[in-house]
């Protein structure tokens, strides 16, 4: 082995390389003087004592006492074997030390995978309680709840330190419920509180146009729905603006409740029940002209579409999709479902369906009276589909129709409505 190797592996082992070459010169020529050591190893002389003293530390080699002052080399497989022990003792130290630093890197990998996540399923009242809280205290401008009495309950006795916390914060806070029960009162001490006549089964919560989460109770059991897509938020949030625009003051929604002659006409459940009676008559009517009712109804859609500004058309179909089924939630408390497979869409309604739902099976209408179904088709027309239905299935609370497509998908997703709409 050449000396410089030699040197090299020394230099592994920790020693610096005057020590490296004091300690290859003890060991060649064994018991030397300094003025030897310093001939021989090339190193100044003045460098040796204190050398040789590091060196004798380290347990390499041993200095005689005496003048002209000497040392000799211990034997290397014990000195440096020892040496090399405590080494690898370290190297299995840092071993584990990189194995339990990879263990934080992977749970962060999945943290920030967790954080990119647009779309949670979350079951339990514990969870649902955490998570709630959690993006309540992430607010930074604003919350907005839609609230039943169940939604109420658990908000007042599970979130109810949150909620307060925020708002002495100036976090914008409005709470719109169909609730008259009397835990609203506490509520409306701290924030907003209005009343809105037509909301769903369902609870809902935006915040900050970025976080939003449904809720419900099913048995004993919440079970909820987080989602923080932009585009969903956005529509989300037009939708809630607009029930603002509609709701009652709660303190004013007490006293009307107390006037007989008035609540019906400012708080009733059903005051849409003549919607329904329009989808038939519309539809019998254009049925009679011999008119395909899905490429009207379409042309229709694609209108009320361009009147929702800005309704997101995403450039993916299903996106597109979801997003409609949210709308369908929020605004009729129906659970709507749409699957698009490029030859088939499948729609699927569940939940307490009303009773105009049977009745347009019933008649052979074959889209639910809903002015979202309307808007299906003429979404489905822009991406380059007509429908034609296939199969269905009624039952009280499921309704399941199947479309075939008919023409493609097409290759240039319009970014405004006025790309697809005739002057």
């Amino acid at each position: 082995m050449k000396l410089q190797d030699l040197i090299y592996a020394l230099n592994k082992l920790g020693l610096s390389e005057y020590e490296s070459k004091v300690y290859i010169t003890l060991v060649q020529l064994g018991v030397c003087g300094i003025k030897e050591i310093a001939a021989h190893s090339k190193v100044p002389r003045t460098k040796i004592y204190p050398v040789l003293k590091s060196l004798e530390k380290r347990g390499l080699v041993t200095i005689i006492p005496g003048k002209p002052r000497k040392a000799k080399a211990l034997t290397p497989s014990n000195s440096l074997f020892e040496q090399i022990k405590e080494l690898e003792e370290n190297l299995n130290i840092m071993k584990n030390a990189v194995i339990e630093l990879q263990k934080i890197y992977e749970s962060l990998s999945k943290k920030d995978k967790f954080e990119e996540q647009k779309y949670w399923i979350i079951k339990g009242n514990d969870d649902i309680v955490k998570r709630i809280n959690e993006i309540i205290i992430s607010a930074s401008e604003y919350v907005y709840f839609v609230l039943n009495n169940d939604g109420l309950d658990i908000i007042l006795n599970k979130c109810y330190n949150a909620i307060d916390n925020i708002s002495k914060s100036g976090i914008n806070v409005k709470i719109f419920t169909n609730s008259n029960s009397l835990m609203i009162n506490k509520l409306s001490e701290l924030v907003e509180v209005k009343y809105v006549s037509n909301i769903s089964d369902n609870n809902f919560i935006l915040v900050d146009g970025k976080d939003f989460i449904i809720f419900n109770k099913n048995m004993k059991q919440f079970i909820a729905e987080h989602l923080n897509d932009p585009h969903i938020c956005n529509i989300i949030n037009q939708v809630l603006n607009q029930i603002d625009k509609q709701a009652i003051d709660f303190s004013m929604s007490l006293l009307i409740q107390q006037l007989p002659n008035f609540k019906k006409s400012f708080i009733d459940e059903h005051r849409n029940f003549i919607l329904p009676i329009f989808f038939y008559v519309l539809m019998e009517t254009i049925s009679k002209k011999g008119e395909n009712i899905f490429n009207f109804l379409a042309e229709l859609g694609k209108k009320i579409i361009n009147k929702i500004e800005p309704f997101p058309i995403l450039p993916n179909i299903q996106e597109t999709l979801d997003l409609l089924g949210y709308l369908y939630l929020i605004d009729e408390g129906i659970e709507a479902k749409f699957t698009w497979d490029e030859k088939y869409l499948l729609c699927d309604y569940s939940g307490n369906l009303p009773e105009s739902y049977r009745m347009a099976y019933e008649y052979g209408l074959s889209i639910s009276p809903s002015i979202w179904s309307i808007c299906l088709l003429g979404l489905m027309n822009i991406f380059g589909y007509s429908l034609v239905r296939e199969e269905e299935e009624f039952n009280s609370n499921h309704w399941h129709i199947k479309y075939k497509l008919i023409g493609k998908s097409v290759s240039h997703i319009p970014t405004a409505m006025t790309d697809i709409l005739p002057a």
